[in-house]
């Protein structure tokens, strides 16, 4: 379950964008963007959700090609809608984060644990190395994995799944 945003975050560093009225985004070469603010073009820019990961329109930081911070963008609404959109799709291939809704096998050996299992996006086959470490619970139904390459997949609601996708599942975490 989400915890509601309660007080703006503290970032040392961050300038945060009090007015993104001039921000313009548009799409860039290799799924990056490009950031018009203040008269500045940042190309081959990128967008990182910054606090907290699981809130999907608040603090938004935008970096240039060098990974170092723009500003923050404290509410994604606030800015104009073609850019807003340019920015969540920018997001969205960033965060690609696939629901499990079926598993249809898993196997650990050697402290590798490979998951097969039905996506909202397909069936996928992914490994996770040393499972302790890699599979986190978010509440008391919604389960992370990530694998070596920093994919994530998630299991939403564990107790949603079928019976045979939930035996699975408790036999590795």
């Amino acid at each position: 379950m989400e915890e509601p945003l309660s007080e703006q975050p503290a970032f040392d560093d961050l300038q945060i964008l009090e007015d993104v009225s001039d921000l313009r985004v548009e799409e860039g070469p290799a799924n990056s963007i490009i950031v018009h603010l203040k008269g500045a073009v940042y190309e081959n820019a990128s967008a990182v959700w910054a606090f907290p990961f699981t809130d999907r329109r608040h603090w938004i930081q935008v970096r240039d090609s060098e990974e170092k911070p723009i500003g923050l963008i404290s509410d994604i609404h606030d800015v104009e809608r073609a850019s807003r959109d340019v920015l969540q799709r920018s997001l969205e291939r960033r965060y690609f984060l696939p629901k499990i809704q079926r598993v249809h096998s898993t196997r650990e050996e050697f402290g590798l644990l490979t998951v097969d299992a039905d996506t909202d996006r397909g069936r996928i086959s992914f490994t996770i190395n040393n499972p302790r470490e890699n599979i986190h619970w978010v509440g008391q139904t919604r389960i992370l994995f990530v694998d070596p390459e920093e994919n994530r997949y998630e299991i939403p609601d564990v107790e949603a799944l079928d019976a045979k996708s939930r035996a699975l599942i408790a036999n590795v975490v």
